[in-house]
């Protein structure tokens, strides 16, 4: 039998968000971050039981992702009057 690792890392001093918490972050629903993580956008959570928990290193990763893009899109798409 092989063991199923979590696809993020968890150390003992982690905080982990619930689905609610990581909701409200986003201002978002909770069907909304079911839907992300169905197609693999968003933060990444682990399933601990029947629940889905967020490290707090993740939620943070992802805002930093987040906020890359959007500086991203915004060098590109600045308007350039003719």
């Amino acid at each position: 039998m092989t063991a199923i690792m979590p696809k993020t890392e968890i150390t003992s001093d982690s905080r982990f968000w619930t689905i609610d918490e990581v909701a409200e972050h986003y201002r978002t629903s909770v069907a909304t971050l079911r839907y992300w993580r169905y197609t693999g956008y968003g933060p990444k959570g682990t399933k601990v039981g029947r629940n889905i928990l967020y490290p707090q290193t993740e939620i943070e990763r992802f805002d930093q992702e987040v906020s890359e893009r959007v500086a991203a899109e915004s060098r590109t798409s600045r308007h350039v009057p003719e």
